[in-house]
C-alpha cells in the first residue's frame, strides 16, 4: 500500500483531546509553528509504502502540540489520514497530568548559537523525591515549550549543570553536578529512548569555568579550577564515549579566580577571567583536544577600582559590518553610578561603553549580551524584588509584584535572548514562582 509519510513534522496526524470540564482540543505536529504566529504553509508529502505486516511509528510530544497543559486527565485520540481519503484512528486512551513542583533549573547560555533551542535542566520534588527532568524551548519565543523529559530520580537534592551541544542536532548530552568529593556525570543520548550512563569522578574541583561542553560524538569537555600553593590552577577534564576520563592541566592563576566565563566553537574553549585584587581580563583561546593555549591576552580595564562583576563573554556580537566579535563584559560601580564596559578581547578594544544609575543594596543576578553588543540587566534589590536595566533607558525598570520575593515564592530567575531572526525577538526574564510553574515575561522588545 503507498500511503503518505508519517513523520513529526507532518500533517498526516490530528491529535484531539477532551479535559474534564468538557474542553475541546485540537492540534497537529505543526502546531507549535502556529503559536509562535508563524503561517504554515502546506507541506510537501512524501510517499511510503507499506506491505502486509508492515508498520510505521513515531513519537510526538503532546507538549509540543498544545503547549503547557493544567492538572487534570484528557482523553485522547490520534487521526491518521493520507490524501484525504484514508484515515485511520486510534483508540481513544487517557493523559493524565498532575502539578509540578520545581525547586531549581538552569540554562547553559549558548553565546554562539543563537537561533539553537533553549535547554534548561530542572528539578522536581514529588512525595520528598527529587527528579531530574530536561526542557527544551523555542530560540524564537522561550514560552513556546517543545518538549520536557523526565531522566532519573535522583539522591538528594542537587543543582544539577546542562552541557552546552556543540550541535543542536546531535545525539549526545550531560547532566552533572558535584559535591565536596566526587562529580556524578549522566551521558543521556537524546534519542526517543534514551540511555543513560553514569560516571563518578574525583576531581579536585574549586571552580567549574564556564558551562560543561558536549561535542558531537558525546565527548564531555569541563573546565574547572584548582587550588594549588599559592594560587590555582585551570586544567581540562575530559570523559570520553568509552568512559575514559583524562585531566590535563593547561594554566596557572597568580592569585584567586573571582570570575570567569566561557564560549565553546569548533571544540576550542574561549576563556576570559579576572583574579582578585587586579585591574586586568584575561583572555586565553584553548584548543580542547589537545589542550593547547593558542592565543593569550591581558586586557587592563580603567578605571583601576575594584570590585569587577558581570564578566560574561559572548561570540554573538557583530560589527558594523557584520562580522563576529568575542566580546566580554564587566561591570563596575564607580562613584554612585555603573560603569559598563564591552570589550573586543582579540584587539583589546573597548567597543561599548556607559553608565547608569546605581541604587542602593542592588545586586547583580544576571547579565546578557545581545547580538548588538548590548547589556541586558537583573538586579535584586534588598527586600526581594527583581529590576531590570535596559541600555537604552536611564533608570531601572521593576519586573516582579509586590507579592514575588526572591529568594522566596521567586527561585532561578534568569534573563532570556530570543533569536533576532524572530518577530518575537526579546528579552525575557523566566523564574520559577511558588515552587508551582515557570513563569516567562517579555520584559523588551529588541
Amino acid at each position: 500500500m503507498k500511503i503518505d509519510d508519517l513523520t513529526v513534522s507532518s500533517e498526516t496526524l490530528q491529535v484531539r483531546m477532551i479535559d474534564s470540564s468538557g474542553k475541546r482540543y485540537s492540534g497537529s505536529p505543526l502546531s507549535w509553528l502556529e503559536r509562535e504566529g508563524i503561517l504554515v504553509p502546506p507541506t510537501k508529502k512524501n510517499s511510503i509504502l507499506l506491505g502486509s505486516g508492515q508498520k510505521k511509528t513515531v513519537l510526538i510530544d503532546l507538549v509540543k502540540i498544545f503547549g503547557e497543559l493544567k492538572e487534570g486527565t484528557y482523553k485522547v485520540k490520534i487521526t491518521y489520514h493520507s490524501g484525504g481519503i484514508f484515515f485511520v484512528d486510534s483508540k481513544v486512551f487517557n493523559v493524565k497530568v498532575v502539578s509540578a513542583c520545581p525547586v531549581y533549573s538552569f540554562t547553559p547560555r549558548d553565546l554562539f548559537q543563537m537561533n539553537a533551542p533553549i535547554r534548561t535542566v530542572w528539578v522536581n520534588l514529588e512525595k520528598n523525591r527529587f527528579h531530574l527532568f530536561l526542557l527544551e524551548s523555542s530560540p524564537n519565543i522561550p514560552m513556546n515549550i517543545w518538549s520536557c523529559r523526565s531522566i532519573v530520580e535522583l539522591e538528594g537534592r542537587q543543582e544539577p549543570w546542562l552541557s552546552l551541544l556543540e550541535s543542536s542536532d546531535q545525539r549526545y548530552e550531560h547532566v552533572l553536578w558535584s559535591t565536596e568529593e566526587a562529580v556524578t556525570i549522566l551521558s543521556i543520548s537524546r534519542s526517543q529512548q534514551p540511555q543513560i550512563k553514569k560516571f563518578t569522578s574525583s576531581l579536585p574541583i574549586h571552580k567549574i569555568m564556564g558551562s560543561p561542553f558536549t561535542a558531537e560524538d558525546g565527548t564531555l569537555y569541563l573546565l574547572i579550577s584548582s587550588e594549588d600553593d599559592g594560587g590555582e590552577s585551570a586544567s581540562v577534564f575530559k570523559l570520553s564515549p568509552d568512559g575514559k576520563m583524562n585531566l590535563t592541566r593547561f594554566s596557572s592563576f597568580e592569585g584567586k579566580l573571582i570570575e570567569c566565563s566561557v564560549v565553546f566553537r569548533n571544540r576550542r574553549a574561549h576563556l576570559v577571567y579576572m583574579l582578585e585584587r587586579e585591574h586586568i581580563i584575561h583572555y586565553l583561546d584553548l584548543g580542547l583536544d589537545e589542550c593547547r593555549v593558542n592565543a593569550a591576552k591581558s586586557i587592563p580595564l580603567e578605571p583601576q577600582i575594584t570590585p569587577y562583576s558581570g564578566l560574561a563573554l559572548s561570540y554573538t556580537c557583530r560589527g558594523e559590518g557584520g562580522e563576529r566579535m568575542l566580546c566580554a563584559h564587566v561591570l563596575a560601580e564607580e562613584g554612585g553610578r555603573w560603569h559598563s564596559q564591552v570589550i573586543e578581547v582579540k584587539e583589546g578594544r573597548t567597543v561599548f561603553s556607559f553608565f547608569f544609575p546605581s541604587a542602593e543594596q542592588l545586586k547583580l543576578l544576571d547579565v546578557v549580551l545581545d547580538p548588538e553588543c548590548m547589556p541586558h540587566y537583573l538586579f535584586q534589590d534588598q527586600v526581594g524584588a527583581l529590576w531590570y536595566q535596559s541600555p537604552k533607558e536611564i533608570g531601572s525598570q521593576k519586573v516582579t509584584s509586590e507579592d514575588e520575593v526572591c529568594p522566596g515564592n521567586i527561585l532561578s530567575p534568569t534573563l532570556l535572548v530570543s533569536s533576532p531572526l524572530s518577530c518575537h525577538y526579546g528579552v525575557y526574564l523566566r523564574y520559577i514562582k511558588g515552587r508551582s510553574h515557570f513563569v516567562y515575561k517579555n520584559i523588551e522588545k529588541l
